[in-house]
């Protein structure tokens, strides 16, 4: 799979009371305002997101080396839901 999307570490900051920022080695991702409910935990996930992707990207690997008999580990529920939400973040 290949990586889209801006590469490094991202990090959230607040530059100002108003507003979050998400970098990545100074590339501006995005910007959330601080007024919304739920923004400080918005920019912290969404600062996470590179590497919570790479994560379950490593794991759902390990896995199916780990399962390399099983016929169709693809079927196996948890894996299948996992890789359905890589693919929807990815493509």
């Amino acid at each position: 799979m290949k990586t889209q999307h801006t590469k490094g570490e991202w990090q959230a900051g607040k530059p100002n009371k108003d507003t979050w920022l998400i970098l990545s080695e100074g590339s501006f991702i995005c910007m959330l305002p601080t007024k919304e409910k739920n923004a400080t935990a918005n920019a912290k996930l969404i600062a996470a997101s590179p590497a919570l992707l790479t994560e379950a990207q490593k794991l759902i690997d390990n896995i199916k080396d780990y399962l390399s008999d099983v016929e169709d580990v693809n079927s196996i529920i948890p894996i299948n839901a996992l890789c359905e939400v890589i693919k929807k973040a990815t493509e």
